[in-house]
């Protein structure tokens, strides 16, 4: 995101929050307009801001997805250490990956049947390593 000045043929001077991150120049806030260089300075010290601000946000809720993922590994790292596990947790992801659940509506009773696919014998592992599954 930057800011832009876009002037009009009357002189008149717009400040603009543009986004080019589709590829395209897209608006993405409009902060006002003037002929006086006062307020356009208020005006553009006003978007820089909300820049700042917004992207001071998404960096923040970037770091904190990431600490939850990093809390997740390292829990399951214990938890394979705990259960004296022959597999690592880099190994019981990409296992994991490739296990699926279906569920089933039976159409008389409107009861729901659930069914883990367990194909592999590194899957049964997990599969028992954790009690979930068939």
């Amino acid at each position: 995101m930057f800011l832009r000045e876009l002037k009009s043929s009357s002189g008149k001077v717009y400040i603009q929050v543009i986004d080019k991150s589709s590829g395209k120049y897209k608006v993405v806030k409009s902060f006002g307009s003037s002929f006086y260089e006062k307020e356009l300075f208020n005006l553009k010290k006003e978007a820089q801001q909300w820049i700042h601000h917004r992207l001071q946000r998404r960096i923040e809720a970037h770091i904190t997805i990431n600490f939850a993922a990093y809390k997740v590994y390292k829990e399951l790292e214990r938890q394979l250490k705990e259960k004296k596990a022959t597999i690592s947790a880099e190994k019981a992801i990409e296992i994991a990956e490739n296990i699926y659940q279906i569920q089933v509506k039976l159409p008389n009773s409107q009861e729901i049947i659930s069914k883990t696919i367990i194909l592999t014998q590194e899957q049964k592992y997990l599969s028992e390593l954790f009690n979930f599954g068939c």
